[in-house]
């Protein structure tokens, strides 16, 4: 029978399924049936009839009608799930729900979900392309509408909605990205708001109303999305962040649905559409809510967050991606007479912030670390200004934060990013950080972390700055006070000064790189092809 079915012998199917009414065969063929029927064309049509005379044959068994119902509910979950692909899959859950009403049936609880799945599905073909019914479909833009009231007509069959019906509705309207839907997520956002149905709209159901409301500019339901999340978590979680560590994926959920939004939304969409709604932000003021909400998420969270590396690196990151929209944003206004004024002021915004954590994560004895540094030059690069850098090293005192990591505020003072820029010297120069910091740190850095790395990471720092002398003794205190093999990473730095050195001071560039080959044939270290190409280029043959 699948066989003949799938192969569009349709009429064979006819006469054995005509033979099996008449004699009153099982009505588990049903189900056999319901999958043979899915895979024809106009099958929807077929499926109704087809359970329209289950019902007949179901109600006319009263002995066995709890089981022939039971099947009756597995024919239509399958047919449901298929329902997808049709044209208008509202129509054919209406026929369903309609047979259900037609013979006095009950509608089964786990049969709803399926229903309103039906509904809140569109089939790929489907486009949004007019105002219009086009070759007998169901227009897109009204589909909305027509999911929402057939959501609120199961009412009439005893449907109870619970929170993941809603999340299954308001998840489609949604997803569906089409302004004529913003009238219902807003009738549904107040409608369970206002009732305080807090059971009925979950943590997922606001997240995803936000994330609608954020790409359509609404600034009150902006506002009164995050007010509810906060009341919804502060609700459901216990405030010790150890026995409850649900509230930092809340927090973390929350920041990466404003961030995502944000990157979604359309900068003409409020003006070209709707001009007169006041309740719209302006291109000048959606930056700026969302620093807002970010700063207000924070202070939400804060007393109950722990300050881990994961949790302020997702922060920080955060800030990251907010400066890439801001700078994509402003340059749609380059036509404006200053387009940077906004950016520079979110900018200061957006540096506050990242003050606020560094203060916060010092009360809190959390370590500041490589990824948190990291991060935060990271935010320099964004912004444009790695000055900046340096103004969050100053602002940090080693002295005062014990749990200080110094390889990550050495991050600040290495740039290595920095050198990269096609002019590293007027880069430098204009990073100029005095020796004594300089200093301070290399001297944590070799007593705390005494290693090969850090010893060759203060020597690159110091010849990066030419200050070869200090480099070479921190060269020779990794080799006599700490007993440790010099590697080419080692010697690099020393080759590439000496080098970069040459059309001032070729005497001094020589005898330097002839004291490299020295040192490297002593410990035994292989010569690379930079390295190699230096020396040839400096060292007289005869000297080798």
């Amino acid at each position: 029978m699948m066989v003949a079915a799938s192969n569009n012998y349709w009429e064979t199917w006819e006469k054995l399924y005509n033979l099996c009414i008449e004699t009153k065969c099982s009505i588990r063929l049903w189900s056999a049936f319901t999958h043979m029927i899915i895979k024809s064309p106009e099958w929807n049509l077929k499926f109704v009839s087809i359970i329209e005379d289950s019902f007949v044959k179901a109600c006319e068994h009263k002995s066995n009608i709890d089981s022939s119902l039971r099947v009756i509910k597995n024919c239509c979950t399958v047919a449901l799930l298929k329902s997808s692909t049709l044209e208008d899959p509202i129509s054919f859950a209406k026929n369903v729900a309609n047979l259900y009403k037609k013979f006095k049936v009950h509608i089964p609880v786990s049969l709803f979900y399926f229903l309103i799945g039906s509904v809140c599905n569109d089939a790929p073909n489907v486009q949004e392309t007019s105002a219009k019914v086009i070759n007998g479909r169901s227009n897109y833009r009204g589909r909305g509408k027509r999911a929402y009231e057939f959501f609120e007509s199961m009412r009439n069959f005893g449907f109870e909605p619970k929170y993941y019906h809603f999340e299954k509705l308001i998840d489609y309207l949604t997803r569906r990205r089409n302004r004529d839907d913003l009238v219902i997520v807003s009738d549904i956002f107040f409608k369970l708001s206002s009732d305080r149905s807090y059971d009925l709209l979950s943590e997922k159901s606001i997240l995803m109303c936000l994330s609608y409301f954020l790409i359509f500019r609404q600034e009150k339901l902006i506002k009164k999305s995050i007010k509810l999340y906060f009341e919804s978590i502060t609700r459901t979680n216990d405030k010790s962040v150890y026995e409850n560590p649900q509230i930092i994926a809340s927090y973390n959920r929350l920041i990466n649905s404003i961030l995502i939004s944000l990157s979604q939304v359309n900068p003409h969409i409020a003006i070209t559409e709707n001009h007169s709604d006041e309740n719209i932000m302006t291109d000048d003021y959606l930056p700026s809510l969302i620093m807002n909400l970010v700063f207000c998420t924070y202070e939400n969270f804060k007393s109950q967050m722990h300050y881990s590396e994961y949790n302020i690196s997702v922060l920080l990151s955060g800030i990251s991606k907010i400066l890439s929209h801001l700078k994509v944003s402003d340059s749609l206004h380059e036509n404006k007479p200053d387009p940077s004024i906004n950016l520079v002021n979110y900018q200061h915004r957006l540096v506050e912030f990242a003050m606020i954590l560094l203060d916060d994560l010092s009360k809190h004895d959390s370590e500041i670390n490589v990824v948190t540094v990291t991060s935060l030059i990271r935010i320099c690069e964004k912004l444009g200004d790695p000055n900046l850098s340096i103004y969050f090293f100053y602002s940090m005192d080693l002295d005062q934060n014990e749990l200080a990591h110094e390889p990550g505020f050495f991050e600040f003072l290495n740039l290595s990013h920095i050198t990269k820029t096609p002019d590293p010297e007027i880069a430098l120069d204009s990073l100029y950080i005095e020796p004594r910091i300089i200093d301070s740190i290399s001297e944590k850095l070799a007593s705390v972390h005494p290693n090969l790395y850090t010893f060759n990471v203060i020597i690159q720092l110091y010849l990066s700055r030419d200050m070869p002398v200090k480099a070479s003794s921190y060269l020779h205190s990794a080799v006599n006070d700490h007993n440790l093999i010099p590697n080419i990473k080692t010697f690099a730095p020393f080759a590439n000064y000496f080098d970069r050195i040459y059309p001032s001071d070729p005497e001094t560039s020589i005898m330097g790189m002839r004291w490299v080959f020295d040192c490297m044939k002593f410990f035994d270290v292989p010569f690379d092809s930079q390295i190699s190409k230096h020396i040839k280029k400096r060292i007289p043959q005869s000297l080798i």
